[in-house]
């Protein structure tokens, strides 16, 4: 195990420790949220969704509480279920500081389903509100190769820093199914003769 998956581990193991004791001694909407995300870092999916439902339960008007919770649905590869949870947060928190990730994280749904044209979109809308964002980055660069798009692709690939494989194992590597998510990423980048 390399040093920075052991460091990575180990702060997953802390983050799970320390919302642990938050929870118990304030229910709090934003605890619940941190501590889902934890739980989905760790590959705990099933405990993830449940602590993401308990925030939104707790907040369904943060933006960012209700995010957290399409996030762990997300890793868990519930894609279909996310969907509607990221559009939702989407309508409602325009004006939303996070409002780019929550495009972001429509486009990896989407991109999980094979809604290959709405996950462009979506993560085109995120880089043209926060650019440099890797995952959006990589998930326009995938979705453009997927629709025949070459030079968008191209242009994509070449702003990010890193290569494809690098990147999507950085970003996507807590989906509970990652050897597809990776292997349909490998698929359309490898039809556009985008080299990992």
């Amino acid at each position: 195990m390399s040093d920075s998956a052991w460091q990575e581990k180990s702060e997953v193991r802390a983050a799970l420790r320390y919302g642990h004791q938050a929870m118990r001694l304030d229910e709090r909407d934003e605890h619940a949220a941190a501590y889902a995300l934890a739980y989905s870092f760790a590959g705990r999916h099933e405990e993830a969704v449940r602590h993401g439902r308990r925030g939104a339960y707790l907040n369904p008007a943060e933006g960012s509480i209700v995010y957290a919770q399409a996030m762990t649905l997300f890793y868990a590869g519930a894609y279909e279920t996310a969907v509607p949870i990221f559009e939702r947060i989407i309508e409602v928190n325009a004006e939303d500081p996070l409002y780019f990730l929550f495009h972001e994280g429509l486009a990896e749904a989407q991109y999980g389903l094979g809604n290959y044209t709405a996950a462009f979109d979506a993560a085109r809308r995120s880089l043209a509100l926060k650019g440099g964002m890797i995952p959006a980055e990589l998930l326009l660069t995938a979705s453009s190769a997927h629709l025949g798009l070459r030079d968008v692709a191209y242009d994509t690939i070449r702003a990010t820093t890193g290569r494809p494989r690098d990147l999507a194992g950085r970003v996507f590597g807590h989906i509970r199914d990652r050897a597809s998510y990776f292997r349909q990423i490998r698929d359309d980048l490898h039809q556009a003769d985008i080299p990992l």
